[in-house]
């Protein structure tokens, strides 16, 4: 019965609170600058922000263009809206311009998770399709942040081949319990191909 409890509370969408917001933390990505990780922090309370006050709690995505001059300034970001369970990125024109640009913009995609899940199989689909993409990061409506980042060590190949083995399995899932366990074993696959998961 506990484990039904906890199942429900995973997939139920869950209100955005001021201690939600206050609470997303700072973190030390590898590879970023100590003021890059602070407007990603900003950036993760912004996407909350908006999703409160624009969205009702639903989806939304930040398209954020990570430049070096951008850190003396507001960072520009596209902002596209979606649903309680999904949003489409490339609904927005600017976020849709920055995926389209040339491999060398580094892009960070910052989006809520209204229910208190990981990134999901389709987070993982846009972060290898777009080569572009140095991190996608979920930051659900109780504030706690899960991403992924590319490495050095990353191989696009390798990786497509292990997301394609999973595709079928969880589009087939009898339930969004095991959709979701198939999901955290691709994350814990993907770890180990220059992709960094916390």
């Amino acid at each position: 019965m506990k484990d039904l409890e906890m199942a429900k509370r995973r997939f139920s969408k869950i209100e955005i609170t001021d201690t939600a917001i206050e609470k997303v933390p700072y973190i030390r990505y590898e590879g970023l600058t100590d003021k890059q990780c602070k407007i990603i922090q900003a950036l993760a309370k912004e996407v909350l922000i908006i999703s409160r006050e624009e969205n009702d709690g639903n989806e939304i995505a930040i398209t954020y263009k990570m430049e070096e001059d951008s850190l003396e300034k507001t960072p520009d970001f596209g902002i596209a809206y979606g649903d309680r369970h999904s949003v489409e990125i490339e609904s927005d024109v600017y976020s849709s311009h920055l995926l389209q640009s040339t491999n060398d913009v580094v892009i960070v995609i910052l989006h809520n998770h209204p229910a208190p899940q990981t990134l999901s199989y389709d987070d993982l689909s846009t972060f290898v399709l777009y080569r572009n993409i140095k991190m996608i990061l979920a930051v659900t409506n109780q504030g706690v942040i899960h991403y992924i980042m590319k490495h050095s060590a990353y191989n696009f190949e390798d990786v497509r081949n292990v997301m394609i083995k999973y595709s079928k399995p969880i589009a087939e899932a009898e339930s969004d319990e095991k959709a979701y366990d198939l999901t955290k074993g691709l994350l814990k696959e993907l770890k180990q191909m220059g992709l960094y998961y916390k």
